[in-house]
């Protein structure tokens, strides 16, 4: 009697790496390469929006502050489970990062803050195997899980010592407390990154790159990618620069959350 045959899989697993050369153009492609895996997998659009903007800042301090030789890697990998999704970005470097501070009036230097702010848990720890770290969050897959979080505690340090950022053991954490919803440094983070997604979006829509609006609004690349990672505060100015270079007019909605700011095209 022959065994019966297992059915095939239908779906295909939910847990893919991306090996990236260290370059800045590998942070767009490291975001790109994960929305459209978050299609396929049908992930919420929030939660989607979410890991993307917090995936670009892990990729840009892997590519802008790890300092290793040339021609090493970074690997971002994404595993989701019923309940979570988990993101983790690998580099050569094995000084581990620490959350920086800034004022909701600051344009820029939130740093790791937004993953303290927005992820349900992060941490970040020397390989076990090999050189360099990882720095990991994650994020629930269910709405209605644990409210995001914005201000941070003293780290948790397990098997080690901290010290100025760079922990001489095996692993540490920062622990960040609750917040409020209606919490100024909550409101301020969620504005920049609803001003980062909306600026990415129709800037792809009109198929510029971030070197093309950069001259078009006389700024630089740099900072056309740090708005878009969600670093830059939506000033009352940049705003009406970015909608000019964009032949857009600026909307806005009630709220703080993505998508309460979008550039829309001017009426015909």
């Amino acid at each position: 009697m022959q065994n019966p045959r297992l059915p095939l899989p239908t779906t295909a697993p939910k847990d893919i790496e991306w090996r990236l050369p260290r370059h800045a153009r590998s942070v767009g492609r490291a975001r790109a390469l994960f929305r459209e895996q978050a299609e396929s997998w049908a992930l919420p659009r929030e939660l989607t929006d979410t890991a993307e903007l917090l995936l670009s800042e892990l990729m840009t301090n892997a590519y802008r502050h790890a300092k290793v030789p040339a021609g090493r890697e970074i690997w971002a990998r994404c595993v989701v489970t019923e309940d979570r999704v988990r993101m983790t970005v690998t580099d050569a470097s094995d000084t581990l990062p620490t959350p920086g501070t800034a004022s909701p009036d600051d344009e820029s230097g939130r740093g790791l803050a937004l993953v303290v702010a927005l992820a349900d848990d992060w941490g970040a720890g020397r390989r076990e195997c090999g050189i360099g770290k990882e720095v990991w969050f994650e994020l629930s897959h269910k709405p209605g899980d644990a409210s995001p979080k914005t201000t941070l505690n003293t780290p948790e340090v397990n098997g080690g010592v901290h010290e100025g950022g760079v922990m001489a053991g095996e692993h540490v954490r920062w622990t960040p407390s609750g917040a409020e919803t209606d919490d100024p440094e909550r409101i301020a983070i969620r504005e920049a990154l609803a001003f980062g997604k909306a600026l990415y979006d129709r800037r792809m829509a009109l198929g510029l790159t971030a070197a093309e609006l950069a001259d078009r609004a006389g700024t630089t690349q740099d900072e056309i990618e740090c708005i878009e990672e969600g670093g830059t505060a939506p000033t009352i100015g940049l705003l009406r620069t970015l909608a000019a270079a964009l032949d857009s007019d600026v909307r806005l909605t009630p709220g703080h959350d993505l998508g309460s700011l979008w550039f829309e095209a001017h009426a015909a």
